[in-house]
């Protein structure tokens, strides 16, 4: 597995309102310029569509399993192959009652403001970046928001092999340059710190909505978080990846000896709130809940698991990948900060 992560500046050619959290703002306007964009049979709906295995709009936006496969059977949805990164405002939000928080829907923007955003590909579906470049580029002329404040795409920077940032596209021009160097190998990402680990700081970037067994959980446990990543793991390998191996994610030891070390440690710290979103289906014509948690929390070692060392490299690709559910919509992103190396 290989990863695209692509940078979007955007800037305001008007004044107004737009959603302060606006992930599903932008997954739905890409969903909607992509699909007028390439759709040629012009079908209400893409299950049916002889295309839909090879089609640019269903291999990101609304994945299907072949025919009598397995994973039909297994996944009512299948997970998309990217995730979007928007910025989510922590200081905006306000404590209510008990851990929950409150936030405004709104926030002002002025003509001239700069937006940044981002998506992260898959390395099976790069080759439609040039794609998504080009709905995003018509979603900002379009306009974002219910007031449609219009926006100019500025440029578009990938992160390459050695951290930095390159151009791949800039207003006006009519390419899209993406090399090798901008794909990221895992490899590269699940490198675990030599030493034994003592703490770890987790940061809900933006809300986590963790669903286990069917249960949302909050507050989110040490076992809970790894158990969210490893699942989301085991389902891209499953639908896109299923001649790989990842046991570069979990060193020497086996998921399920990683979950049971994770049973043994402890919160101390946790500064974990539950923040309560909402986004209009124009599908199902209804407001849907997408709240998470958000905020902090400090997991510490223990006798029984003296080291969080072997559980960084999961940690590491959950900040590329998310985890939880609408990772595709902005949820779920963490930054994970490593302290106390012995």
């Amino acid at each position: 597995m290989r990863l695209l992560q692509l940078y979007f500046q955007l800037r305001a050619r008007d004044s107004g309102s737009i959603p302060r959290f606006f992930g599903q703002t932008l997954r739905g306007g890409l969903m909607d310029v992509l699909r007028r964009l390439v759709c040629v049979a012009r079908r209400n709906e893409c299950a049916d569509c002889l295309l839909k295995l090879q089609c640019p709009y269903c291999r990101l936006m609304e994945p299907f399993a072949p025919p009598d496969s397995a994973l039909s059977r297994r996944y009512a949805t299948l997970p998309r192959p990217f995730v979007i990164k928007v910025p989510f405002d922590m200081h905006s939000c306000k404590r209510v009652k008990g851990h929950t928080a409150t936030m405004p829907r709104r926030r002002e923007v002025m003509r001239g403001d700069v937006l940044r955003c981002g998506i992260v590909l898959l390395d099976v579906t790069a080759h439609f970046a040039p794609y998504i470049i080009y709905a995003m580029e018509q979603f900002c002329s379009r306009g974002l928001g219910g007031g449609r404040i219009k926006f100019t795409l500025e440029r578009v920077d990938a992160v390459a092999r050695d951290g930095r940032k390159r151009k791949v596209y800039e207003a006006g021009r009519s390419t899209v340059s993406i090399g090798d160097d901008v794909l990221i190998p895992i490899t590269t990402l699940c490198s675990a710190p030599e030493g034994n680990l003592r703490t770890v700081t987790v940061r809900f970037a933006t809300p986590v909505r963790l669903d286990l067994d069917g249960k949302l959980v909050f507050p989110i446990t040490f076992h809970a978080l790894i158990r969210g990543i490893i699942q989301r793991l085991h389902a891209l390998q499953a639908v896109y990846y299923s001649d790989e191996r990842f046991d570069v994610a979990f060193g020497m030891v086996t998921p399920s000896e990683l979950l049971e070390l994770a049973r043994s440690v402890s919160a101390c710290d946790d500064n974990q709130l539950w923040i309560d979103l909402e986004r209009y289906s124009s599908r199902q014509k209804t407001r849907l809940k997408m709240g998470g948690a958000i905020g902090s929390v400090t997991f510490a070692s223990t006798d029984a698991c003296q080291s969080l060392s072997p559980f960084m490299p999961l940690l590491k690709l959950a900040t590329w990948l998310h985890v939880g559910k609408l990772t595709a919509m902005g949820l779920g992103e963490l930054e994970v900060v490593a302290h106390n190396t012995t």
